[in-house]
This record gives C-alpha cells, structure tokens and sequence, in this order.
C-alpha cells in the first residue's frame, strides 16, 4: 500500500482522502513483503502498524421529523480514542520429501495481544427535546463516553502447503 502527501489530502493506494479525516499520524511500516528467508531455509516475515487515537465528538438529535444527528461542540473537540498498534508474524519452512515440498505455515496476528478501545460512544442525547447544553453530564444514550469497540485478541492460524 502506498501513503503520499499532497496539497491538503492523503493519497492512500490511489484513493484521495481530505487531510481533516485523517488521523494526526498514521504509519505502516512492512508488510508480508518484507520477508526475509534466513540462511536455514525458515521464511519470517513482519508487519507492524501504529496509528494515533481518532478524535472523537459528541453528537445529539437533530430535528425530530429529520432522525439525523449534530454536533453539539466542534466536530472531533471532545476527546480522542488511544493510539493504536500491532504487530502480525508469519513463519512459514519447507520440509521436502523426494519432488513433494511440504511447507507448514503459521500466522500470528496481534502477537503483543494488546486490544485498545478502537471507538467510544459518541452519541449524547437521542431525543429531540432532550437536554442538549454544556455541561454534557446526563446522556440520555448509555453508552455515551463508554469504549464500545477493541482491537481484535491474538488469533494463531496454522496452515500447510504442499508442492509436487
């Protein structure tokens, strides 16, 4: 995947994204490109992401007759989730038998099993004519303020792959 920088927007695998939508620092750093076969035949590759917090809101009904929602403060002025990161494994040594080549192969994503809150409920009042003034400190939506989303645990996936 490509990143690049142009005059307020964020070029990603050719898609332009606007500059206000991003995160403040995004990084990708290898990918299952970056593999390496060591001098006794074991391929291991790597990817590691980091990206910081995004920033969240606080949003309340709209007009009663229209269902949508509005910013009660400034759009992202609230709070900011945490910065995020991972780290994936892959691991993969061909065992030959005559002309069949036997590779098993393991995956491990999320390998530091680290699962930081990727989203917060951001929705303080869901009623038209619910108090929607500073301070924001009776929601009328429970999962306001609350983590409602996290990284996903370690997963192993162990594989095989046989060549003749």
């Amino acid at each position: 995947m490509t990143f690049a920088f142009i005059a307020g927007a964020l070029v990603v695998a050719g898609l332009v994204v606007p500059v206000t939508w991003v995160r403040a620092w995004l990084a990708a750093i290898g990918a299952l490109l970056t593999a390496y076969v060591l001098p006794f035949g074991l391929l291991a590759g790597l990817n590691a992401s980091f990206a910081t917090g995004a920033p969240l809101s606080i949003l309340g009904s709209g007009q009663s007759w229209s269902g949508y929602q509005m910013y009660l403060e400034p759009r992202g002025s609230w709070d900011q989730l945490p910065s995020t990161y991972n780290v994936d494994v892959h691991l993969e040594y061909p065992l030959r038998f005559g002309s069949v080549t036997v590779t098993p192969l393991l995956d491990v994503f999320n390998l530091t099993n680290v699962q930081t809150a990727t989203d917060r409920g951001q929705i303080y009042n869901d009623q038209p004519d619910g108090n929607q003034s500073p301070p924001y400190t009776n929601p009328t939506v429970a999962d306001f303020g609350k983590d409602t989303r996290w990284q996903s645990p370690r997963i192993v996936r162990l594989g095989a792959r046989v060549s003749f």
